[in-house]
């Protein structure tokens, strides 16, 4: 009985973690006045050199899109911030 039990426990569980988050690639609102001309905006670097889990070419894709048609020049910061 009692492997049974942890049996149920584990194929219970096992379904949640195979769960991820996922972009949609799809999604495009709109943006009826940008903000500046196309790649004419201030630059916006997202983080890329920590193991970050969202990146520019991921994750964080759809919000980048985002940005470049509002005008932003945005681009994956490969590595870390430093002094100089």
């Amino acid at each position: 009985m009692r492997y049974l039990i942890l049996t149920f426990v584990f194929l219970s569980t096992t379904h949640a973690l195979s769960a991820q988050q996922v972009p949609d690639l799809k999604y495009q609102p709109p943006v009826p006045s940008p903000a500046y001309q196309k790649d004419q905006g201030p630059h916006v670097a997202i983080d890329q050199a920590h193991n970050n889990f969202h990146t520019a070419t991921g994750r964080y894709q759809p919000f980048a899109d985002l940005l470049r048609r509002d005008g932003y020049q945005v681009d994956g910061l490969a590595k870390p911030f430093a002094a100089d």
